[in-house]
């Protein structure tokens, strides 16, 4: 379980970070991962069919091993990023008669609307089908409701709301359907017409998931499934675009398992020579095969940039794991052994397992070492864009299957409880020496924008340089009892310390007076260094950060804002009122609203606060330079996080460590801090 505390409203309470620890329910990890695992059910019963979304909502089923009459009962929990074991969203119903069906479907938008599909009707009864169930989270809504024996199956859902599933009639426990209809719920009407239909294909004696239609549907409310057509022997891929139903093939040899992506572009396995399986694309227009070998490929994957990818039996032995991405053909994995369920994300990054461990490419690294070893049997993994993970594993302890969650960078929500300062014992330094800026560090160019060197002189000022020496003389060894000529020495030199943005007057003569107020006694060089490290912090960042002045953004999209290197804003979208153009100003502030266990704000501590006097209708890409900065975290874990007031939420897109440059992407210009995650060997484990 996670627990991530925050300290509200601290200012460079430098001792507090270093003291700071996460506490996390841990489970073992290889030695080079830095994933964050988090066991999100321990409850008794079997968690089945974890989904997961880009907001790290998860949702799943519960077999409570309640029967009645030949069936059990399933609920349904949504996982929303906070709660562990949290309670029911709705509930599914399922009999041991009809075990020829999916036990369970669900699935999980981006805006947290679960779908799944259960039965209804008297428990005992053959009277009982299957209907199509929808909740937002707090309501939940049954969305068919046709009665007799007819069932609705297997349903996905978009991030608009929209539902696809299919449905056909049954005779007692006997599946017998003659056809199947495809239906599409639009967010508006209940029990809505077939959008296509196909024959039932008799593969078997029984219906299993692989000889369904399984539709499925885009973002932009376009539908694919397969089947057998009327008067034909093979099944075809069928594409609803919204208004019509169009078969894309027609090849006297079957084709199953399509998938869709936004644009459009359509992936399946066929059997052109009806032998083994090979992979198509159809790009709108076009139906290209990709492969063309002597063993099976199935099961492909799209992303939205068109990159595919599957599962092959190279050579007639193991499965293994292959990446189209748009020209070329990358064999990921050659092991000797099987490969399963590659998931492939937008950003092109693949992930899979051997049933034993979780493994990563991110397209051209090719048989990497794992990232995850559970330590556990599990099953049913599954990823979003952000590279966040979920499967169902084994408890030993409870003896049950329970759901697990992976993530590698920080998603910190609201704090349990607060942090205590330490108030003894010899704490350790790790701002003993400061970076010196490096030309190489200077950013030149940004895929957005380009932009002149950032402000900085090309040697960094003595008193800075005499100040670390003079702190690391006096706070870091391990007699702490403060030396006299060191507090006279450190007077003189903030006396001629000029005055900056930051380092004002008011703190330059609340630093001399409290050093004056120790001078001639015995007291602890800890009393007063929290006071001289705020006023260090304010000097080095005088130094690093020029003065920015607000600029002006026009109307319109695309307009990008560039604050001398320091950061820059690109706008999808403005809008103003009568008028041409708004200001927008960043004001870099020592200190952060809150520190958080477990990460690193860096040295100097800083954060960014936005004012726009326009109105943000889309989102806006923010990007900060990096260079100058020292972290005490792995720089892969560097994170931009947006303080609403009272939490912080993790909006980072894009690290790019060659350049210096992290980018992230908000709906709100606010307050935004950067932050590194401690490496999780260092943290207290509670």
């Amino acid at each position: 379980m996670k627990t991530l505390c925050v300290v509200r409203k601290v200012r460079l309470l430098l001792l507090l970070l270093l003291s700071m620890t996460a506490f996390f329910s841990t489970i073992s990890i290889s030695s080079a991962s830095i994933y964050i695992i988090e066991q999100l059910t321990s409850n008794g019963y079997n968690d089945e069919r974890p989904q997961i979304n880009d907001n790290r909502y998860v949702a799943w089923g519960t077999r409570n091993g309640t029967y009645d009459n030949g069936t059990y009962d399933w609920e349904i929990y949504l996982y929303n990023g906070t709660t562990t074991n949290p309670p029911s969203v709705g509930s599914a119903t399922h009999s041991v008669y009809l075990d020829f069906y999916p036990s369970l479907r669900l699935d999980i938008n981006n805006n947290g609307e679960v779908v799944w599909c259960g039965l209804q009707g008297n428990a005992g009864t053959t009277y009982r089908d299957f209907e199509i169930f929808l909740s937002d989270g707090i309501t939940t809504t049954q969305i068919t409701s046709n009665g007799g024996l007819y069932d609705d199956l297997v349903p996905k859902i978009n991030d608009n709301g929209h539902v696809v599933w299919y449905g056909h009639t049954r005779s007692g426990y006997s599946p017998a359907p003659t056809s199947y209809e495809i239906y599409l719920y639009d967010g508006t009407v209940t029990n809505p017409p077939s959008i296509g239909s196909t024959n039932y294909a008799t593969w078997s004696n029984t219906i299993i998931p692989t000889h369904c239609p399984l539709p499925q549907i885009n973002n932009n409310g376009h539908v694919v499934w397969y089947g057998l057509p009327d008067d034909e022997e093979d099944t075809e891929v069928f594409l609803y675009d919204g208004t019509t139903t169009n078969q894309i093939t027609d090849n006297g040899y079957d084709d199953e398992r399509p998938q869709i992506n936004d644009n459009g572009h359509v992936v399946w396995s066929g059997r052109p020579d009806n032998q083994d399986l090979e992979i198509f694309l159809y790009d709108g227009t076009t139906t290209n095969q990709i492969t063309d070998n002597g063993y099976d490929d199935e099961r492909p994957q799209i992303n939205d940039n068109g990159h595919v990818v599957w599962l092959g039996r190279h050579a007639g032995q193991d499965l293994e794991i292959f990446l189209y991405d748009g020209t070329t053909i990358t064999q990921i994995t050659s092991n000797g052994y099987d490969d399963y369920a590659p998931n492939i994300n937008d950003r092109g990054h693949v992930y899979w397992s051997d049933g034993q461990e979780i493994y990563f490419s991110n397209g051209t690294t090719t048989n990497p070492p794992p990232i995850i070893t559970p330590g556990h049997s599990f099953r049913g993994l599954q990823i979003n864009n952000k590279g966040d993970l979920v499967w169902r594993g084994w408890d030993s302890v409870g003896s049950d299957y329970d759901i697990f969650l992976a993530y590698t960078r920080p998603f910190i929500s609201r704090p349990s409880h607060l942090l205590e300062m330490p108030v003894d014992g010899v704490w350790d330094d790790p701002f003993s020496s400061v970076q010196r800026p490096r030309e190489d560090e200077y950013p030149y160019s940004c895929p957005e924008h380009s932009f002149s060197k950032i402000w900085h002189p090309s040697k960094m000022p003595s008193h800075l340089y005499r100040l670390n020496q003079m702190r690391n003389d006096m706070f870091v060894r391990k007699n702490s009892q403060v030396p006299q000529k060191g507090i006279e020495r450190m007077i003189a030199l903030y006396k001629t310390i000029p005055s900056g943005q930051r380092f004002n007057e008011s703190m330059k003569n609340s630093v001399i007076n409290e050093l004056q107020d120790i001078k001639g006694t015995t007291q602890d060089a800890r009393s007063v260094s929290g006071k001289l490290l705020e006023a260090m912090n304010a000097i080095e960042l005088d130094w690093r950060v020029p003065s920015l002045s607000p600029k002006k953004v026009k109307k319109g999209m695309g307009t990008t804002v560039d604050f001398r290197g320091v950061a820059w804003v690109t706008f999808k979208n403005t809008r103003f009122a009568n008028i041409v153009s708004e200001t927008i100003s960043l004001k870099v502030e020592g200190g952060v609203p809150a520190l958080v266990r477990g990460f690193d704000p860096g040295w100097p501590i800083a954060s960014c606060q936005f004012d726009f006097t326009g109105e943000l209708t889309d989102y806006a890409d923010i990007s900060f330079y990096l260079g100058g900065r020292t972290f005490r975290g792995d720089p892969s874990t560097l994170s931009i996080f947006q303080w609403d007031g009272k939490t912080y939420k993790d909006i980072t897109t894009t690290v790019d460590l060659p350049r210096k440059v992290i980018r992230g992407r908000t709906d709100k210009l606010s307050t935004f801090v950067i932050m590194s995650h401690l490496d999780g060997s260092k943290e207290k484990q509670k």
